[in-house]
């Protein structure tokens, strides 16, 4: 939080001489009459810049950053960027660096309809806030502009699928010590599974093929988006027609170009200071996050009775809790 010093001088009730008369203070030019000097000390701390790097490391993913999350500790620092203007209490900059490297590449079926629509996007819409002094919940709704839906049955505008992290802070980095996928959330064959412990080893990373670091993997099931951390827990789900769940391409050379990170990634901040909220100029016009409305996609609002749960929704609750 920012924290504003404010100094005042009284007059001396003794004199009644008011504080700047030239009887108690000098003036700048009667200072450097005498030899004062007036100039400002020079800084000589080197210029902030920014470093992070993720790991794969054991139990989990870790992510590493000269950027405190602390805004006390990042104002140290010179010419960092320092803001909190969510007022989370965590610098936004440090929050953007996680949404960046921790956000995960989403690998998608062969059949996908997404990779041949020429009109259909995936945004990321996160919210990172600390639950306790060393821990940090980072959710991520993966906000695609339609459910396409499987054997011409069950399609809708938009779809707000959402995962989640746990990241414990420790000496510059932030460990991945929970994870979650939501599949078929709220419904009656809901797959979403909380990963700790040990069972955090379940989460899948590959290459970035940008940065050549570690990233997080997970795997979207064909046309309904459903969210699994690997293709084993998508394709043991159901074996009926039409409601079988199938993930990650089959039978094909490259499989990195059934993989997506998202058109855009937006912190959206916190409901009562948003850094974030309306979709217009990210390709999904009439789409807000902070709105109590369905989600649409951007596919228009005439049918919002059959979209997707709002982000709104996603945002407030916490799978994790």
């Amino acid at each position: 939080m920012l924290l504003f010093l404010l100094s005042c001088q009284s007059t001396p009730a003794d004199t009644g001489v008011p504080a700047e008369s030239p009887q108690t203070a000098d003036t700048s030019a009667d200072a450097e009459e005498h030899g004062a000097d007036t100039s400002e000390p020079e800084d000589t701390r080197d210029p902030f810049m920014l470093e992070a790097w993720t790991e794969d490391t054991s139990p989990g993913l870790q992510l590493y950053t000269n950027l405190p999350p602390a805004p006390g500790d990042c104002a140290l620092l010179r010419d960092a960027p320092c803001a909190d203007l969510d007022s989370d209490g965590l610098v936004d900059a440090w929050e953007g660096v996680v949404l960046e490297r921790l956000r995960p590449l989403v690998m998608l079926d062969e059949d996908e309809p997404l990779l041949v629509d020429p009109g259909g996007l995936l945004i990321h819409v996160a919210r990172i806030w600390p639950i306790t002094a060393e821990e940090v919940r980072v959710m991520i709704v993966l906000a695609y502009s339609e459910d396409y839906g499987r054997c011409g049955l069950t399609a809708h505008p938009g779809d707000s699928e959402r995962v989640a992290l746990t990241l414990t802070l420790h000496s510059g980095s932030a460990w991945v010590t929970e994870a979650y996928t939501a599949a078929h959330e709220g419904e009656l064959n809901d797959q979403s599974t909380l990963y700790a412990g040990e069972d955090i080893r379940q989460m899948e990373t590959t290459t970035d093929p940008t940065t050549g670091e570690p990233r997080w993997l997970v795997y979207a099931s064909e046309g309904k988006h459903a969210t699994y951390a690997s293709t084993e827990h998508c394709e043991e789900v159901s074996i009926i027609p039409c409601l079988e769940e199938d993930c990650a391409p089959d039978g094909v050379s490259d499989k990195a170009r059934y993989s997506v990170l998202g058109a855009h990634a937006l912190n959206a901040g916190e409901e009562a200071h948003p850094l974030a909220d309306d979709l217009a100029e990210f390709g999904m016009t009439g789409e807000r996050i902070w709105a109590d409305q369905p989600f649409c996609g951007g596919l228009g609002r005439a049918h919002e009775a059959d979209c997707s749960s709002g982000l709104l929704e996603k945002m407030r609750t916490d799978p994790l809790e």
